[in-house]
């Protein structure tokens, strides 16, 4: 086998983890809690929600995905893409966590940024297109082109016009094709046989 075609058939392998529809319904899962943080009398309450939707994530890919798929190892290229890629999630939450603190805080910077709110009210949804721009790259994934475009959107809304609509909406619309991806992956991929999974590791 040529090493074209092998680059192909890991090409094929990488991009099938996300086939699945479990990235889509995970984020859309959390645009919708988003919202229903703004119907409920306290929205604190729903924070353990995001953990245990975290939880169901990795479960469901382990016990439904999994045995249908197999284990695929990929080459060390394509591994440092996954580590950069979780590197891209965590920078926006850091970045996050860090301006709350900064905030909270009593100084000249913290003053300014609550005297100018617009600055983050238009930072934070270009952040989030540019971080999952770069997730969609680095994971030759398009569709989270338009997640990342839809998540945006979605904050966007609910920082300039104080709305959770836009998480509603936002979240219906990345949970759909979630959920038609998930039905046709699980008609198209039965559960392997032991000897198939054994020769898939």
């Amino acid at each position: 086998m040529t090493p074209n075609r092998l680059a192909d058939l890991e090409r094929s392998a990488w991009r099938s983890n996300f086939d699945d529809g479990l990235f889509d319904l995970l984020l859309g899962s959390m645009l919708l809690l988003n919202w229903l943080g703004s119907v409920v009398p306290n929205n604190r309450l729903l924070y353990p929600f995001f953990f245990a939707i975290v939880g169901a994530y990795v479960v469901v890919k382990r016990v439904v995905v999994l045995p249908r798929t197999g284990v695929a190892r990929f080459a060390a290229p394509r591994r440092q893409r996954k580590v950069l890629s979780m590197a891209l999630l965590l920078a926006p939450l850091l970045l996050g966590l860090a301006v709350m603190v900064l905030t909270s805080l009593d100084g000249t910077s913290a003053a300014w940024l609550r005297a100018h709110p617009i600055v983050f009210h238009a930072a934070f949804p270009l952040m989030v297109v540019l971080v999952f721009s770069g997730l969609a790259s680095l994971l030759e994934v398009p569709r989270i082109h338009a997640i990342g475009v839809i998540m945006a959107l979605a904050f966007g809304v609910d920082l300039w016009r104080d709305s959770a609509t836009g998480f509603l909406i936002g979240g219906v619309l990345v949970c759909i094709p979630g959920i038609v991806l998930l039905t046709r992956f699980l008609h198209r991929y039965p559960p392997l046989t032991p000897e198939e999974r054994q020769h898939a590791r």
